[in-house]
């Protein structure tokens, strides 16, 4: 008989976290789900160490590097559940989060994906930065992730059938989470849960930290490119959507600035720009970057991601 709900871990290099990943979805007070661990390419002890772990409901794969979004679509793949939940391999779910999410996709028939809120904390344990929960709501939530995208992957749980038709895209690299879950908006009303919280432990060297995260973000600005391409004013205007891509091209403009990223930042500054020539903050950037000594440049040779194509 196949389980209720499969849970998909994708994992590179991160045993020990992993470990602990693991151990929070083992502690849940529901049980009727299976794990699937996909690693992405670990050159550590990843394999050894989940494969001592003896639980009947662990599946591990592993695969040449992809990254996540072809970590995450290989899982969902191999996935028996009629629900599908995603967790990091550095963050944990409390003991009661798969019962409570459970219950309530349940229970509302008419959606298809529910999520959570998260804390981030760091690794001593203290919380570092509350989860925003000002957009967080239930219903059609396409123009409101746009603008301020609020959900996060390993906070939700949805109905596999949902995702007919609808995979990470592989090209990116990093941010294919926000750009799956946003054409997933199209498709089917979210449900928010407010009695739990997902754990999201913030560690040096994770993917969403330092020049990785820049990275992200660029990526995360051609998602939004994307979707405006394709959607136009369907769900926001003009002036909103020209908006919401100028402010993630200045605040990653900034982000390299500080880093010393000469190039990066005048780049970056003059997009922010095009879409919004009115935006003072992106001048005074741009004549600040431009005023750097091009030879203390830390990434001469950066480039931007390459526009994606229509999904």
């Amino acid at each position: 008989m196949n389980p209720k709900v499969s849970v998909c871990i994708p994992t590179y290099n991160c045993c020990k976290w992993l470990l602990e990943a693991i151990d929070s979805v083992l502690d849940q007070s529901f049980r009727d789900y299976e794990l699937i661990i996909v690693d992405d390419g670990s050159t550590d002890d990843t394999e050894d160490a989940v494969k001592a772990i003896k639980d009947e409901r662990i599946r591990y794969y592993y695969k040449e590097n992809g990254g996540d979004a072809s970590a995450r679509n290989f899982g969902v793949a191999r996935a028996y559940g009629d629900l599908v939940a995603f967790l990091d391999s550095d963050d944990l779910w409390p003991k009661n989060y798969l019962s409570v999410m459970v219950n309530a996709l349940e229970q509302a028939t008419d959606y298809s994906l529910a999520y959570s809120t998260i804390t981030k904390i760091n690794l001593d344990g203290k919380k570092k930065e509350p989860h925003k929960i000002k957009n967080c709501a239930s219903g059609w939530l396409t123009r409101e992730l746009f603008l301020d995208d609020f959900i996060y992957t390993q906070a939700t749980i949805l109905r596999k059938s949902v995702l007919k038709g609808i995979y990470c895209d592989e090209s990116l690299k990093t941010s294919s989470d926000f750009d799956v879950i946003i054409r997933l908006s199209e498709k089917t009303k979210f449900l928010f849960v407010s009695k739990v919280e997902v754990i999201k432990r913030d560690r040096e060297n994770n993917t969403s930290s330092h020049y990785f995260s820049w990275n992200a973000s660029c990526n995360k600005i051609r998602a939004l490119e994307r979707f405006y391409r394709m959607n136009g004013e369907k769900y926001f205007s003009k002036k909103e959507a020209t908006h919401r891509i100028s402010q993630a091209y200045r605040k990653a403009a900034k982000r390299y600035y500080y880093f010393g990223a000469r190039k990066a930042s005048i780049y970056l500054y003059k997009q922010a720009l095009s879409y919004n020539p009115f935006n003072i903050k992106g001048h005074k950037g741009l004549i600040k970057a431009l005023m750097k000594n091009r030879v203390h440049d830390k990434i001469p040779d950066w480039r931007m991601p390459p526009q994606l194509p229509e999904v």
